[in-house]
């Protein structure tokens, strides 16, 4: 029904949107129905010959529409994003036709070939879709188009392009994929590239310009799809392999460029959106280029320099927090971009010593700012301490020592010696961050949540437990394979400071009635119980007392 729906509109004509939709609702059990090539034969192979057979004249059609028809994006628009939704559902049965070869049957060779006809085509509508249909940058349809898919976008300001997800989407599916399209379309590294770079110019300068940095997404999306395309091209060499290397250095150093330039006379607001922009940019890059950036030479003084910008202008606002209102709104949106930058170095490669020094300095300014606002402004307000800025809503408090709290858990769960030794790095660290979150964590005064005030010491207490927890589950670990602990010092001071201020902080709880006639400005009692933390710090506790008595006795040293 659904083939025949699509082929009878012709060439000139766009598809229906309710055969497209039937498409790729049906992905699913067309994935389910040939999950090995060898099984492509009979009634089950003639189904998915008609289902690919109609999802590349859909995309023949999309694609002379947009030839033939280029203003028409209000007819265009509902299509393509079928025609890419059902590509992306259809990506995982093109990535198994992709792996048939020569010795395999007349039948899985004859819809291999209809699916990498279909995978080009795919590619080609996708190209096509994002710059001739700026769903990024178009007014959106959603509500006009009779088939809306739930979850396609999100609200104004966050669309995700279906052209981008399903790249990513097709991507995913390994090397034998982007083999077979690069054999035929060596210049797709570069065309990738350039539609990046167009999608950039058109977040600023399209026909329906909603601000500078509001709509990245997709485009951070499209940049991770062409360093994996511009990737496989290096690793297969020749001349193609060098063209993709230059695209790929010209890609990656295009956000340090633009955060390096940003060091200088720019007002304060624009500096702040400018790095936050750059830090989600370099965060998008796969976890291979993350290294480039701690390469020895061009790339890591570029790096250091631009690390440094951000964790100064971030330590400017813990400081200097009574500003302007839309500094504020950028500083917070920085701080995130920073803690995504970070973690993204972190994930799979050694830490670079300038990233665990900013995120030390960091947790510690964080900390020391709390300190400050309840020993000694003592105030249920707060310009950055909100639901807005520092957060549950947004980023909350502990967001720098969580990072490290991630590091410690990689650690625990890594399969090699060495990928659990590289997590280690995070104890000094953290140990270099204990002081000032104890000292923050244990203030006593109570200030009551308001409109303009959100207590931020519950989220950091939960952060440091979490990685309190954490360390002690891989301490237990390396105890029991008889592996000597790096760091052994450090770790011992960090289970004993945690435990201690366990103790410090249930000493501080008062009576209700013991309130009584104490106004809130000097009121006792630390910070409240009652939230995730609490459970963090059980979690904490019943990790050591499970290690056995040694390790009750460090937290009790």
């Amino acid at each position: 029904e659904c083939s025949g729906a699509v082929l009878g509109a012709g060439e000139d004509r766009l598809p229906p949107e309710a055969a497209v939709h039937a498409l790729s609702a049906l992905a699913k059990p067309l994935n389910a129905l040939v999950r090995d090539p060898a099984g492509a034969s009979g009634r089950p192979g003639r189904t998915v010959h008609a289902a690919l057979s109609a999802l590349a004249a859909a995309c023949r059609q999309l694609l002379r529409h947009l030839d033939t028809s280029p203003g028409d994006i209000a007819g265009a628009l509902p299509v393509a994003r079928l025609v890419m939704l059902a590509g992306s559902s259809l990506s995982p049965l093109l990535g198994t036709f992709c792996t048939v070869t020569e010795g395999s049957s007349p039948e899985a060779r004859e819809l291999a070939d209809v699916a990498l006809g279909l995978l080009l085509l795919l590619v080609a509508a996708a190209e096509r879709s994002i710059l001739a249909v700026p769903e990024l940058c178009a007014e959106s349809t959603l509500g006009e188009t009779q088939y809306d898919i739930r979850g396609t976008m999100r609200a104004p300001g966050g669309e995700d392009h279906c052209a981008c997800v399903a790249l990513m989407r097709l991507c995913e599916q390994g090397a034998p994929l982007l083999g077979r399209v690069l054999a035929a379309r060596p210049d797709l590294p570069a065309a990738l590239c350039r539609s990046v770079a167009r999608l950039a110019s058109l977040e600023d300068h399209g026909p329906h310009p909603r601000g500078p940095g509001v709509l990245p997404k997709s485009r951070r999306i499209l940049a991770r799809v062409a360093c994996a395309v511009a990737l496989h091209a290096v690793s297969e060499g020749g001349e193609g392999g060098a063209a993709a290397g230059r695209c790929l250095h010209a890609l990656v150093a295009g956000p340090l460029a633009s955060a390096a330039a940003l060091d200088g006379a720019v007002a304060r607001v624009e500096r702040l959106r400018g790095l936050c922009g750059a830090a989600y940019d370099m965060a998008a890059f796969p976890e291979r280029v993350h290294g480039w950036f701690f390469e020895a030479g061009e790339n890591l003084e570029n790096t250091t320099r631009v690390v440094a910008l951000m964790v100064n202008e971030c330590v400017w606002g813990y400081k200097n927090c009574q500003v302007d209102p839309e500094e504020i709104i950028q500083w917070g949106r920085l701080r995130g971009g920073i803690v995504t930058f970070f973690e993204a170095c972190l994930r799979n490669n050694d830490a670079p010593p300038i990233i665990m020094d900013g995120l030390v300095l960091l947790a510690n300014t964080e900390s020391e700012a709390i300190t400050h606002h309840f020993n000694v402004l003592r105030t249920p307000h707060s310009p950055i301490f909100t639901d807005h800025i520092i957060g549950e809503e947004m980023l909350p408090a502990g967001a720098f020592l969580q990072v490290l709290a991630s590091r410690l858990a990689a650690g625990h769960a890594a399969d090699t010696a060495d990928a659990a030794a590289r997590c280690w790095e995070a104890v000094p660290a953290l140990r270099r961050c204990a002081d000032a979150f104890a000292e923050a964590a244990a203030t006593a005064p109570h200030l009551p949540d308001s409109a303009s005030f959100r207590d931020p010491r519950p989220t950091l207490l939960e952060a440091w437990y979490l990685a309190a927890h954490a360390l002690a589950r891989l301490q237990a670990k390396h105890v029991a394979a008889r592996v000597p602990l790096p760091h052994p010092a450090a770790a011992d001071d960090l289970t004993s400071i945690s435990g201690c201020l366990v103790v410090r902080l249930l000493l501080h709880r008062r009576l209700a009635r013991q309130h009584h006639g104490v106004g809130w400005g000097c009121a006792p009692g630390g910070a409240c119980f009652d939230g995730p933390h609490t459970l963090a710090v059980m979690d904490f506790l019943g990790a050591v007392l499970a290690a056995g008595p040694a390790a009750a006795d460090r937290m009790g040293a």
